[in-house]
């Protein structure tokens, strides 16, 4: 009895395997749409309900969602909580990536299936009409245009005071303030700097396209005051370096003309200590006012009480066992903003002013620690300086003395390459979430792709290669299955070839043919599961024929 032919054959396990491997396809986006989408986000400390109407006067993107609410899910996402790894969905490491939401930001959001997996790290870049950012690999998008090299060392950055931050505490944006405000450091002291009084408004005027940037706060030369508590870090000793940088605007008079000096930064004022409450059986804080003959910084700005000549010039004192050294700057420091460094480097007490040195003097001998708070704007009780009416922002305190350039970069104002802020970073990457956030106090990136835009990224899939090993012995496989070649059931009308109907199937009707080969070809290969349902087809690019007298072997390879 003939054979049935059949094309059936199993695989060995081990004739079969799976290899992964990651592909990185590039994606250029100039516009938004097939799934790309662009938000503008703005700040309102409280947002409408879920399910209530959208107010008429509220912010809405072109797909009609609200700004306020896209801004508030944002600050959710990734900012309120930016460091705590329970709380933020990405970039939990505070010593690889900076994460700071500004009042006002642009979200590019990215199709899963556009970006596969992830985003590639490194490889995500901006391209706007005016600028340029460029992912790290962190997930900091960072400004091509700000020169990062020259910037202070921020491992010796002690305090860093600044109001960017304090939009947050208001509905509109701004709004007087008498709650504390967290002193920024690298080595995250957790110190909180009381405020009295202070007014918040836009910050420092840029050059080159004039505009306002950040947030700077306003003292009242009244009631308005900061006050840090007393820190090893900030109580600079005998023969140590360090520097005050930050940027301060004062009209043409101060409000208070007591006296000729109006106060800006000191560390000459009174102080808080603990103590021990036996009635209450307590322990409580009190403030102390003691006179004192050594203090490490005062830093002031004259008034109209001083002449025409000299108001609105900036002096910096330092005073070590009742030995004062003393410098003032040529610049009157009126009507616009200004930035100031007063530092001592080396045995040279040096007062900057917009970038240049304008005054020094040498350094008098002996200790100028003491425990008294650090005050910023207000008069001392029973001093002889009169309080700070103006603006101050950006507020640094470094434990080293600063460099020419270094001064330079502090200094910068400028629309595109300011680095006033010190970072180059204007926004972050999200790899896994696919979300593009660009923020920043520099107004240049305020509506940030709303006009021609470019951004490229290469998207992580993860390829899967299938390779199966088919073995085809020489005994197999080796009848056509082509029914003209094999067996025709009678149909009544039979010739004298009776063999036609003794023939089985399978059988090869010779006569049937006058030339060639009866052996079969190798066409295609189809995988099948174990309910023979058909998965997968291989097809040969040329047809091979089936031999009898070797084993053959294919290898099929696929990928998804």
């Amino acid at each position: 009895m003939p054979t049935i032919p059949t094309v059936f054959r199993s695989i060995d396990k081990g004739d079969y395997r799976t290899t992964s491997f990651k592909a990185y396809k590039l994606y250029i986006v100039s516009e938004t749409g097939s799934g790309y989408n662009l938000y503008g986000a703005r700040h309102q400390k409280y947002t409408p309900p879920i399910g209530a109407a959208i107010a008429s006067n509220d912010p809405v993107n072109i797909n009609g969602t609200n700004q306020y609410m896209v801004w508030n899910h944002i600050d959710h996402r990734y900012y309120r909580h930016p460091y705590d790894p329970a709380r933020t969905h990405e970039h939990s490491n505070q010593r690889t990536v900076e994460k700071s939401l500004f009042m006002t930001a642009s979200v590019f959001s990215i199709p899963y299936f556009e970006m596969g997996e992830k985003i590639k790290p490194g490889t995500l870049h901006v391209t706007d009409q005016a600028w340029s950012l460029y992912d790290d690999g962190n997930g900091n998008l960072r400004s091509s245009e700000i020169d990062s090299a020259s910037f202070a060392d921020k491992r010796k950055l002690s305090g860093y005071w600044t109001f960017n931050n304090e939009f947050r505490k208001f509905d509109t944006n701004y709004g007087t303030t008498n709650s504390p405000m967290k002193v920024l450091s690298h080595a995250n002291t957790e110190i909180k700097s009381e405020m009295k009084s202070i007014t918040t408004h836009p910050g420092v005027t840029l050059t080159g396209t004039v505009a306002d940037s950040g947030i700077a706060g306003a003292f009242d030369g009244v009631n308005s005051y900061m006050k840090t508590p007393n820190h090893s870090d900030f109580n600079p000793g005998e023969g140590d370096n360090f520097a005050w940088s930050f940027w301060m605007r004062a009209g043409i008079s101060q409000s208070n003309q007591d006296t000729t000096y109006n106060s800006l930064i000191r560390k000459q004022t009174d102080y808080t200590e603990d103590y021990w409450d036996p009635i209450n059986k307590l322990v409580k804080t009190r403030t102390q006012y003691i006179d004192l003959d050594k203090y490490p910084y005062h830093i002031s700005i004259k008034n109209n009480q001083s002449g025409v000549l000299t108001n609105g010039k900036i002096g910096f004192a330092v005073k070590g066992d009742n030995a004062l050294s003393s410098c003032t700057s040529t610049t009157q420091c009126t009507g616009s903003y200004h930035h100031i460094v007063a530092q001592r480097s080396g045995s040279e007490l040096q007062l900057w002013v917009d970038g240049t040195k304008e005054a020094s003097s040498s350094i008098a001998t002996g200790p100028t620690k003491n425990n008294r708070d650090i005050i910023f704007g207000a008069k001392q009780t029973n001093h002889d300086f009169a309080a700070f009416s103006g603006s101050m922002a950006e507020m640094r305190y470094y434990r080293y003395g600063l460099s020419t350039t270094q001064i330079a970069s502090l200094a910068n104002s400028h629309y595109l390459s300011g680095s006033l802020y010190q970072s180059s970073v204007a926004g972050n990457v999200f790899y896994r979430n696919g979300h593009v956030v660009i923020s920043s106090p520099l107004p240049k990136f305020e509506g940030a792709l709303t006009g021609s835009y470019t951004i490229r990224y290469n998207g992580v899939h993860t390829v899967y290669e299938n390779e199966a090993f088919i073995e085809v012995p020489k005994d197999v496989c080796n009848v056509s299955m082509n029914p003209s070649a094999t067996y025709n059931p009678p149909d009544g009308n039979e010739t004298s070839n009776d063999y036609l109907s003794s023939n089985g199937s399978g059988e090869l009707i010779h006569p049937g043919f006058i030339s060639g080969t009866m052996k079969p070809y190798i066409t295609s290969i189809g995988l099948y599961n174990d309910k023979s349902q058909l998965l997968a087809v291989g097809k040969l690019s040329q047809a091979i024929q089936k031999r009898d007298d070797i084993d053959m072997n294919f290898v099929v390879r696929w990928d998804y």
